[in-house]
């Protein structure tokens, strides 16, 4: 093909491609390509820059290739807005908040949550994250009562309380009057050596959370948009993820700037439009800390049961509890349990004690005066067995008893597993409450 002939097939092309709104005539072809091939005659003669450029104006004069050009032009002009809309669109990704969580040096947050006879009760936690594994709280208080978000009151003792406390290496807990069902008038502080951060519920936020998120969550859908009060862009980020209180539904909101958290709810099913069991309403980062927040104030008239203590005395003397190597956790609760309601039947008054070393003299010949009026005669049955898993506190054994008289009396004994050298040592800790009442 003759070089005319190859400028006169380029511009078909071009214009072809572009799908310019004004059709090629043969006389209009003609024209280009006559003003394209003086130009080159021109550039030619004089090998000039400039003659280059007037090459480009006088192609432009042309009604075809001004069209074609203004076509190119807004074709690159839809292309770029569109790179450039793509590449402005926020992203996120739950390993942003992760990281952006371990730069923050304090969080509270506060909400609500359902108990079990549906009523709502408030819930406040402060936090700072271990200097050494920033995925860790060092220090960490948990409220949950009614009181107004933000009211912070140590010495509120009708407000259950956690406090972690890594100055102490100690992990507190504090149950109000009316806690348990047994027990309606009976305030209870666990005091355990080093930093438990399980007792928490519902759980509170930090890196270490959505660590286990990240590694549990099921069904993890991702939804962008804007945060209703603020208007700010978000992601909202729904899943599957287990829970202490039994609703394994979330839903997140992150905050696209900050890559934080903004509040979170937790749902008993997907209908996540129903009022959650649940809800995280404000997170503050880095907030200004109340004097005192990681102090632990024990109420009057509360039941004291210390671990640390308990555990120096197993050691240091390996004659109390009884023997449980080699059984598995829950087959150990119930021999601790059936082993000391055995002594209390036999008169076995020595080795009962040796079983509950937490109780002083006084009160352990106050329970043997107990025992004996009542005279239980039968340990009819160990039922669930309760918070296994939470190290802050201890397990709790609910029993049924017969008497002589055949009256059915119910019972519920916290106990433990001490290490003593290389056995294991089971104890009973206290009665949650008095020793015995009424079966429900």
């Amino acid at each position: 093909m003759k070089y005319p002939d190859n400028i006169e097939s380029a511009i078909k092309n071009f214009c072809g491609r572009k799908r310019a709104t004004v059709k090629t005539t043969t006389e209009l072809d003609r024209r280009i390509i006559d003003e394209a091939l003086l130009a080159q005659e021109k550039w030619k003669k004089t090998q000039s820059d400039a003659i280059q450029l007037n090459i480009w104006r006088i192609i432009m004069k042309s009604q075809i290739t001004k069209l074609a050009t203004a076509a190119v032009i807004v074709v690159a002009v839809v292309i770029l807005l569109t790179v450039l809309d793509k590449s402005t669109t926020p992203t996120w990704a739950l390993e942003q908040t992760i990281e952006t969580l371990r730069e923050i040096e304090s969080i509270h947050i506060s909400g609500y949550f359902l108990t079990a006879d549906a009523k709502k009760a408030n819930f406040q936690a402060w936090i700072i994250p271990s200097v050494e594994d920033s995925s860790k709280s060092s220090y960490f208080r948990f409220e949950a009562g009614r009181f107004e978000p933000e009211d912070f009151n140590p010495y509120d003792q009708n407000r259950h309380v956690v406090v972690v406390s890594e100055k102490e290496n100690s992990t507190y807990m504090y149950f109000p009057a009316n806690s348990w069902t047994f027990y309606p008038n009976q305030k209870i502080a666990y005091i355990s050596e080093g930093l438990d951060r399980s007792s928490k519920d519902p759980p509170c936020l930090g890196s270490d959370f959505f660590e286990e998120m990240k590694e549990q969550a099921q069904d993890w859908q991702e939804e962008y948009g804007k945060d209703e009060e603020t208007g700010k862009d978000s992601v909202f980020v729904t899943c599957t993820h287990p829970s202490r209180i039994g609703a394994n539904y979330w839903r997140f909101q992150f905050d696209m700037e900050t890559k934080l958290p903004v509040r979170y709810q937790l749902f008993r099913n997907q209908n996540y439009g129903a009022e959650p069991v649940g809800s995280c309403d404000a997170i503050k980062y880095n907030p200004t800390l109340p004097d005192g927040v990681f102090e632990f104030h024990i109420p009057e008239e509360t039941k004291v049961l210390d671990h640390r203590e308990l555990s120096r005395m197993v050691k240091t003397n390996p004659t109390y509890g009884i023997d449980v190597n080699g059984l598995n956790t829950e087959d150990a609760y119930k021999k601790i349990v059936s082993d000391y309601w055995e002594a209390v039947i036999d008169h076995n008054w020595q080795k009962a004690r040796r079983m509950r070393p937490l109780i002083g003299q006084q009160e352990w010949e106050e329970m043997q005066d107990l025992y004996m009026s009542v005279k239980p005669a039968k340990l009819l049955e160990i039922t669930e067995l309760i918070n296994v898993d939470n190290k802050a506190s201890f397990p709790i054994v609910p029993c049924l008893l017969r008497m002589q008289n055949n009256v059915n009396k119910a019972g519920v004994l916290h106990v433990s597993i001490e290490q003593a050298g290389d056995e294991k040592r089971g104890v009973i800790v206290d009665s949650l409450g008095p020793e015995f009442v009424e079966p429900l």
